[in-house]
């Protein structure tokens, strides 16, 4: 086990602040910008066309459900099936109340009738 942890081991990298200055540059920049939220859509199980997604995310001013206005970037909301893991699953860009209700209908169908006929 010594053998290999002499031969095998990670060297810590010491980088200079120079480096973490462009790091923070590149993040700022549009295209930095565009990798990360390609980046997060894949980590939380977003499949699809991302080029098209992202370009549709951009352009978008209101919800696609009730249509009020986004107000920040911030307020959109990439809504996709949980259920769809090997091919697209991109729905629609939603503000977080319609796609909160999104969720619990696709969830749990019949409470929501329940509650309609209550």
């Amino acid at each position: 086990m010594k053998e290999y942890n002499k031969t095998y081991k990670r060297k810590k990298v010491i980088r200079s602040d120079e480096y973490y200055e462009k790091q923070k540059e590149y993040r700022a920049s549009p295209h930095g910008k565009k990798v990360r939220t390609f980046n997060s859509w894949k980590s939380q199980g977003i499949i699809g066309d991302y080029e098209k997604i992202y370009e549709r995310r951009m352009n978008t001013q209101s919800c696609d459900c009730c249509n009020c206005e986004f107000k920040s970037p911030n307020d959109k909301h990439t809504d996709h099936n949980h259920k769809i893991t090997d091919t697209d699953n991109f729905r629609n860009i939603l503000c977080l109340r319609c796609n909160t209700l999104r969720n619990f209908i696709d969830n749990d169908y019949q409470l929501v009738m329940k509650m309609l006929t209550f």
